[in-house]
């Protein structure tokens, strides 16, 4: 009987259709705001706190600096069903290439990376990635039907308070 099992749990996990999907998390946005004022807004913690919509982060707790690289904060992080408690930390941010990396921190931590461009005087694009590593089997398919969708809209609607 353990037999039959485990060979239903292999069988179940050689035909994974989420075996080659993307487990990063992206969203990408055009907005009417200057390059400036975007950057001003990411590249600080207090910035990130106030983008971030309550449904998919809480509870912020800066540490100084407040902004630039070395700027930390612990908050709690939700995307749908998922909720973690993470510190966070600015480990680059580099005007000049447009480039802020966030460090979430601890055993399954991730980095966000927000790459930031001008488009003329009065608009500027906005990607948010954050390169996550997908859980194995059997959370795999939880995390790509359930965490993955929930966390992208956190992402979008964060882009979507800039300005």
């Amino acid at each position: 009987m353990l037999w039959a099992v485990f060979f239903s749990l292999a069988t179940a996990s050689a035909a994974n259709p989420w075996a080659d999907s993307e487990p990063d998390v992206i969203a990408e946005l055009t907005v009417p705001v200057a390059f400036d004022v975007v950057w001003e807004q990411l590249s600080s913690v207090e910035g990130y706190a106030k983008l971030m919509p309550p449904t998919c982060g809480t509870d912020f707790t800066p540490t100084p600096p407040l902004s630039g690289v070395g700027a930390a904060t612990h908050y709690t992080h939700i995307a749908g069903p998922w909720r973690r408690k993470l510190g966070a930390t600015f480990t680059a941010v580099n005007r000049d290439t447009g480039s802020i990396d966030l460090d979430h921190a601890g055993k399954r931590g991730f980095v966000t990376r927000f790459t930031v461009r001008a488009i003329g005087e009065a608009q500027t694009t906005v990607t948010m990635r954050s390169y996550v590593s997908a859980p194995v089997w059997p959370l795999r398919a939880y995390y790509f039907r359930k965490v993955q969708p929930a966390w992208t809209a956190c992402s979008k609607a964060l882009l979507g308070g800039l300005g």
